[in-house]
This record gives C-alpha cells, sequence and structure tokens, in this order.
C-alpha cells in the first residue's frame, strides 16, 4: 500500500479519534467550570416575616384595630388587587417582633405599602416565584351559618398562607379574627381532651377481656401448649 493510500485509509480514524478526545476534553472542562458557575450564583433570601425596613424576624405579630374605634381614611385603591368593600375602614395597625416584643403603633397603613410589615411580608409571597397554599375556613355563603353567608361580630375566623421556597424553607401568614362564641378557655380544652381517657378505658376493658377468652379458648383446645405457655415455652405458629 503506498503513503497516498495508507493516509486515505487512516484519515477517517484519525479524525473521529481527534473528535472524541476534543469532545472528553469539553467535557473535562465542564465539569470543572459547573461548581464553580453555580457556587458564584447569588442565593435568594430564605422566606421570613419582614418589618417593612429591610429587616426580617423570626416572627412578627401585626393587631390590626376595628374600624368604629379607629376609622382610617377609605382606601380607593387595593396594592395587590381587588375592589376596596364599601362602608367604614380601618387599616391602622400595632406592631410588635422578635426584636421588639412589645406592642408599638405602626406608621401608615396595613397591607397598603411595601414599607409596612404586613404590606412587605405579603409581598415577598405575591411578587415572587414561592410555592404557597391558601386556606380559608369560612368561604361567603358556605357552609351557610346562623350568621348569615358572611359571619362577622362574635363569630371566629381564620386564614392565612404557608410559603416556602424550593430548600423547603418557608413561612405562614395567618389572619385570624377574635371571636366569642369560638374564644375557648383552657377549661374548655381540658374537657375536650378528656374524651381521650374514655377511649382508653374502654381500650384497657377489651384487652383484658379479650385476653382472658383467648386463654379460656387456648386451654380448652389444647391444654399441652397451654401448659407450655405458662412455662414460658414460645410456642411456634402452626404451618
Amino acid at each position: 500500500m503506498t503513503n497516498a493510500a495508507r493516509f486515505i485509509a487512516s484519515g477517517p480514524v484519525a479524525r473521529r479519534r481527534f473528535c472524541l478526545r476534543l469532545l472528553a476534553a469539553a467535557a473535562l472542562f465542564a465539569g470543572w467550570c459547573a461548581p464553580a458557575a453555580l457556587a458564584a450564583q447569588p442565593t435568594a433570601p430564605a422566606p421570613a416575616p419582614l418589618l417593612g425596613d429591610g429587616r426580617s424576624a423570626d416572627w412578627l405579630f401585626v393587631y390590626k384595630f376595628n374600624a368604629a374605634s379607629f376609622p382610617t381614611a377609605h382606601p380607593t385603591s387595593c396594592r395587590f388587587g381587588g375592589t376596596p368593600a364599601p362602608g367604614k375602614a380601618s387599616l391602622a395597625f400595632a406592631a410588635a417582633h422578635q426584636g421588639a416584643p412589645a406592642l408599638a403603633d405602626g406608621a401608615g397603613l396595613a397591607g397598603t405599602t411595601l414599607t409596612d410589615p404586613l404590606g412587605a411580608t405579603f409581598n415577598q409571597i405575591y411578587s415572587s416565584g414561592l410555592n404557597f397554599i391558601v386556606w380559608n375556613d369560612q368561604f361567603y355563603g358556605d357552609p351557610r351559618l346562623k350568621c348569615g353567608a358572611n359571619c362577622t361580630g362574635r363569630w371566629g375566623h381564620s386564614k392565612g398562607i404557608l410559603a416556602w421556597d424550593d430548600s423547603g424553607n418557608g413561612l405562614i401568614l395567618q389572619v385570624t379574627t377574635p371571636a366569642g362564641s369560638t374564644d375557648y378557655t383552657i377549661d374548655s380544652f381540658k374537657w375536650a381532651f378528656s374524651i381521650q381517657y374514655v377511649l382508653w378505658a374502654i381500650g384497657i376493658v377489651q384487652t383484658l377481656r379479650y385476653r382472658r377468652r383467648t386463654i379460656r379458648a387456648l386451654a380448652e383446645r389444647d391444654p399441652e401448649a397451654y401448659a407450655r405457655l405458662r412455662r414460658g415455652v414460645h410456642l411456634a405458629p402452626p404451618t
């Protein structure tokens, strides 16, 4: 075979080997650069209650005053969508948090800006890609209660949002209306939880009852096995 023929025969093989080596080098380079690139990406802060001034806290409590005693100017729009309800309104509030646990008057109106605690915390959920679940224990007109379609006044009410990021960090934003009919005392909880003692008593009685019945049946049907059991000998299950 001439040199020209030898070159033509080996040309495609050499090119394939060269391409494979090039791909291997590119893969090695990509594997070396990827961790560095991922490490260089800034990580988003974990969701947390926000105070509205750039700080976060482990917990935050906002108390909104009632419209009858602390009326405020009726809002003309809702920052996060919707239409303001007609009638008296109050968005005056007091707030407390981990760094300042005593309630203090809040500046502005609750939930209307990104600088008040409620507005800043809700905006963190509303304007981000967080996962979330919304719950509401009182939908309008469903279920129909004695108080009507939309229970107010002494009737309790709770709703909220559970939000979390892809790493599992999250927060709970819960809205609770104080109630009369659902304002239980510690004695009420004691009576409610004491029902478990009745169930425990029934369970103990039934356990002792069926234990005696099982022993009596074993003694009648297989006296030898019963005697061995009394001696502490393990009984193998029948085959």
